[in-house]
């Protein structure tokens, strides 16, 4: 019914909208045949924080359906279209056009996000206002910590300093959301173990997912540090507040009468106070950049980033977010090569639209041959490209028609070529010295945030030295130091499982035979099945 006004606006501006999200929600649901008895759950499924955002959304809807005499509930998609235009033309980001298209999507059904027209007209909102990441540097966390480490004895400070000190040295070590550090609970806190002291987070938060671990918080006792150690701070601060809590459970209290428990805001306005008291650009960083400093200045020092992802409770898509990661393949002059690369779209709308690879930050490939899977059923690809030294070498590109794959550099394109799923890499033949670089590939997609990958490609082309059954890692380090070519047969199958490179088996006339005893473990079964195929 044309110029309809849901039941919930009735004796309300349409502007006061938002503050009616969840009756919004349960309406549209009512409509759709769902029993009453269900609808709390169906709320549920949703965060609070999430409702705010669809809250928003809503009020933008409901004006435009009055204006425009447009059924709140039942709108057509030439409407939803014209609709999300008018908030794209208005110089709203990619991001918040996004989430009105999920909170219309609540209401008018899946369609919306189905319809290959709407499809269409996000695939152009993405090339015209394609997302950016929101830090395109970070900070150094010592800069913070040197700051940090002047308030000290934590005895002889104020409660307001050992409080700030507390929560900055605990984002920076565990690298989680200002969320889950208001999450944690006396109560959860293990004191147990002389090196270090766990927090358990039974809530849910953001990274919860289901089948999931909950995070485990670990904070060590920094013996040679104590001006920095987070958990001296933390047993501090807990005498400090023992007599002021009462019966509050919850670990952060107000620094102020009344003393009550904060939220997540009131932590990252306090760690932001350390930023700027530290030196840190506040105006550039917030305090969840915390998490960004942390995370790269552990992989600087060569922290494994598996471990990092696990610590701050990462799923296994964000690994590409870490400044710095670089995946090493290896490869023998002549012989093959495959550089991976996840293009898989995180949503289950979504799709592959463009891949492009790089060497020295020019472009040398379009399509090429990275995990272009996109990771969420409703995602597609939408562009693929790989790089070399962050210089373009290839492309493949899903938005034009025809040939999608593009080389900048001709005679790579004779050897290598896009594999697409589920290998999702890219396929070097006959290796070159040449090839040696660091390649970067970028994957675009119809829905979800842009992906980058870098991999280090090194070659050993140095034949005469190389011995059947040795690894990549071995065969690197007696090339550089020739010398030593007897490291060959002492290196062990842990050292070479840990230097991050294939094993290789070169069956040539100028390898030499490794002498027994051979390695043990994965250098032995490749033999063996290069033996068999022999």
């Amino acid at each position: 019914m044309a110029g309809f006004t849901p039941n919930y606006l009735n004796g309300h501006n349409p502007t006061q909208a938002h503050a009616y999200g969840r009756e919004v929600i349960r309406e549209a649901f009512l409509r759709r045949r769902v029993p009453p008895a269900a609808l709390d759950i169906i709320c549920a499924s949703l965060a609070d924080n999430s409702i705010k955002q669809y809250e928003v959304a809503f009020k933008r809807w409901s004006k435009f359906c009055n204006d425009n005499q447009i059924d709140f509930y039942e709108a057509s998609i030439p409407n939803v279209i014209y609709f999300l235009t008018k908030v794209f033309n208005e110089g709203t980001q990619y991001g918040t056009v996004n989430c009105i298209r999920s909170a219309l999507s609540l209401i008018l059904g899946s369609k919306i996000s189905s319809d290959d027209r709407v499809q269409r007209l996000f695939k152009g909102f993405y090339r015209l206002r394609p997302p950016m990441p929101k830090y395109d540097s970070t900070w150094d966390p010592s800069i913070v910590l040197d700051y940090l480490s002047i308030n000290y004895p934590n005895d002889l400070t104020s409660l307001a300093s050992v409080t700030k000190k507390t929560v900055t040295l605990l984002a920076l070590v565990t690298a989680h959301r200002m969320q889950t550090i208001s999450k944690i609970k006396i109560l959860n806190i293990d004191f147990n173990n002389p090196d270090h002291i766990s927090i358990k987070i039974p809530d849910l938060i953001k990274s919860s997912r289901l089948g999931a671990s909950q995070p485990n918080l670990i904070l060590p006792f920094f013996v040679d540090r104590p001006t920095i150690c987070p958990a001296l701070a933390l047993k501090r601060y807990l005498d400090m507040t023992q007599a002021l809590r009462g019966d509050i459970d919850t670990l952060f209290i107000s620094i102020k009468k009344p003393y009550r428990p904060v939220t997540a805001q009131t932590l990252g306005r306090w760690v932001k106070d350390i930023l700027g008291e530290s030196g840190i650009d506040t105006s550039m960083f917030t305090a969840h950049s915390a998490r960004h400093a942390a995370t790269s200045s552990a992989h600087r020092h060569g922290v494994n980033i598996n471990t990092i992802r696990s610590t701050a409770g990462w799923s296994g898509s964000s690994l590409s977010s870490v400044p710095g990661t670089v995946t090493r393949v290896a490869a023998v002059v002549g012989g093959d090569a495959q550089l991976p690369c996840d293009a898989r779209p995180p949503q289950r709308n979504d799709s592959l639209l463009l891949v492009v690879w790089y060497r020295d930050d020019n472009p040398v490939y379009s399509r090429s041959p990275c995990d272009a899977r996109p990771p969420q059923r409703n995602d597609s690809l939408l562009l693929v490209v790989w790089y070399r030294d962050d210089n373009p070498v290839y492309s493949y590109d899903t938005r034009v028609p025809g040939p999608t794959a593009h080389w900048s550099e001709e005679a790579m394109s004779e050897r290598a070529r896009w594999l697409g799923s589920p290998t999702s890499a890219l396929l070097v033949r006959s290796v070159e010295a040449r090839d040696r670089a660091i390649y970067r590939c970028r994957v675009d997609f119809q829905v979800s945030p842009t992906r980058n990958y870098r991999i280090a490609l090194d070659v050993i082309g140095n034949l005469a030295n190389a011995f059947e059954g040795a690894t990549f890692a071995a065969h690197k380090f007696c090339m550089d130091i020739p010398s030593r070519l007897e490291d060959l047969r002492r290196s062990s199958a842990a050292e070479e499982m840990l230097s991050m490179f294939n094993v290789i088996s070169i069956r040539r006339a100028s390898a030499r035979k490794l002498d027994p005893p051979y390695p043990v473990g994965i250098n032995t079964k490749v033999r063996s099945r290069a033996a068999a195929r022999a």
